[in-house]
């Protein structure tokens, strides 16, 4: 595959939640547009698995989990079984379309405290979609989720939509990023970046 003139290399991470076509449409994408050099497919335990799959698609990794974890937990344990220097994570309920490669991983080189660049998000009117969340207490208890529309082209934000974006696999890999003791996915994922800020990124 064609790697970006940089040479940075980077994983694609599909959950897989939507329908079986846009998981094989985002697969078509990636590939003929050379936006990934190798792509995992993660399956939930509540989804079945169609092994025909592996037969039209024998250049993706397969990742069918038989337990219920919650996505961070299902991102992590395949993040770690990457090489790339980038994850790039998405999902299949979530259309991706053609975008600048070296673009986005020129805004890594050119600062070094980035630890994820988040899409835009439209939505079948094409609209855009809100992009930029920030945790609120309710009753202090439930953190509800508050979004944002970017008015920028770029806009420092401490959570991206559903987690979804290009890492720094070394980043996001860091120990101290997920503490398994917080059950609620929302909490966790503000809890995640949180950390990351802490930590300079």
């Amino acid at each position: 595959d064609k790697k970006t003139d940089n040479a940075h290399t980077v994983t694609a991470l599909i959950i897989h939640t939507g329908e079986d076509k846009f998981l094989f449409r985002e697969i078509n994408i990636i590939k003929e547009n050379h936006l990934a050099d190798s792509i995992f497919v993660i399956i939930p335990s509540n989804r079945q698995f169609n092994e025909e799959c592996t037969k039209d698609y024998g250049f993706v990794n397969w990742a069918v989990f038989q337990k219920e974890y919650d996505r961070v937990d299902m991102v992590v344990m395949i993040a770690k079984e990457t090489t790339q220097e980038f994850i790039m994570l998405l999902d299949s309920s979530y259309n991706i379309t053609v975008f600048d490669k070296n673009a986005v991983l020129g805004i890594f080189d050119s600062d070094e405290h980035t630890a994820c660049v988040s899409p835009y998000v439209y939505s079948n009117v094409n609209v855009v979609f809100p992009t930029c969340y920030a945790p609120k207490i309710n009753d202090g208890v439930r953190a509800d989720i508050i979004s944002v529309i970017p008015e920028y082209p770029i806009q420092n934000t401490l959570y991206p939509f559903m987690l979804l974006g290009i890492y720094k696999r070394n980043v996001f890999l860091l120990d101290v990023n997920v503490d398994s003791k917080i059950k609620d996915v929302d909490c966790r994922a503000y809890d995640f970046f949180a950390r990351l800020w802490l930590m300079g990124y």
